[in-house]
């Protein structure tokens, strides 16, 4: 619902600006490119932003044409235009705001995410989908979808787990080992 409010606001202000030369036109597409998306057309709406855009540059447009790619799932493109909005001179606060909340909403689907790996007792050879990435404790970025961790101590039972990510969130995962059978044995012999 935010997004087609956004997209309203900036409907009324973008006709606005745009005067001089293929200001007419321009302002025909927008209104074709907020119907469309208030219908759920996104490709229809983002084209009619393009085109006015072309037309007549408007960095409030690029903030809609980000919009768009977000709800067409490629958000690398939607970060590229909701940037361009952000970056631009004289742009109206409220535009801005919709800018910056485009750019924070879409930068978390792009970013990797984080998987943080302990074990008890620490130490252990972490591995991520089968390849030695460090020892406990352990943070970095895998990819996303879902993750078999391993961790390895001599002395200790193999530890795995499988674990669903996400982008742009962390995960953590404790393992505690338990002591092998031979390691079992040592401690009564040796008390």
């Amino acid at each position: 619902m935010r997004l087609v409010v956004i997209t309203l606001m900036l409907f009324t202000a973008g006709p606005v600006a745009a005067q001089g030369n293929g200001s007419g036109d321009a302002v025909s597409l927008s209104r074709a490119a907020v119907k469309a998306f208030k219908e759920g057309k996104y490709k229809i709406a983002l084209g009619h932003y393009q085109r006015a855009n072309k037309l007549r540059p408007n960095p409030m447009i690029d903030v809609n044409i980000g919009l768009c790619y977000e709800k067409l799932g490629q958000p690398q493109q939607a970060l590229i235009h909701c940037k361009i909005a952000l970056n631009a001179r004289g742009i109206p606060a409220p535009f801005r705001a919709a800018a910056r909340s485009c750019v924070e909403r879409v930068a978390q689907t792009t970013t990797r995410p984080v998987l943080k790996v302990n074990s008890i007792p620490s130490g252990a050879t972490v591995r991520v989908d089968g390849q030695v990435v460090g020892r406990a404790p352990w943070t970095g970025p895998v990819a996303p979808g879902r993750r078999q961790i391993d961790l390895e101590l001599q002395g200790y039972r193999l530890w795995s787990r499988s674990m669903p990510t996400a982008a742009g969130k962390t995960f953590s995962v404790t393992g505690t080992l338990v002591p092998s059978a031979s390691k079992k044995r040592s401690r009564a012999a040796s008390g």
